[in-house]
């Protein structure tokens, strides 16, 4: 059996029972996501690398803005957008951008980070 039978033979499986899989985007890993959804919601898990590389994780969530944007138009219902960085200090300032972005592009309406300042605390 060829891979790609396989591939089908379980996201066909997948699909009649109903059940849905994870996408996994991580830096190293791009050239292995799958692309397909056996059911009409998405759960992503976003690996990002933070710090020095916050621009090269908002072009991430850009391509991701787009592709969500392409489902949503085929009739995905829900998204799931799980965000996870190297460093958990980067995570706000990943997730206020992919929430500009979602709110943006993709007509969500989720609450922008708080963050806090001298002032505020």
């Amino acid at each position: 059996m060829f891979i790609g039978d396989a591939r089908k033979q379980l996201f066909s499986m997948l699909a009649s029972l109903g059940k849905g899989t994870a996408i996994t985007d991580s830096s190293g890993g791009r050239d292995c996501l799958h692309m397909e959804l056996p059911t009409p919601e998405v759960f992503n898990r976003f690996l990002g690398n933070g710090s020095d590389f916050l621009a090269f994780d908002q072009s991430g969530i850009d391509d991701w803005v787009v592709t969500i944007k392409q489902w949503l138009d085929h009739g995905l219902q829900k998204v799931y957008f799980f965000l996870h960085q190297h460093d958990g200090s980067d995570t706000p300032l990943i997730a206020d951008y992919t929430t500009q972005a979602f709110n943006k592009y993709l007509r969500s309406n989720l609450s922008r980070v708080k963050f806090m300042t001298k002032d505020s605390q």
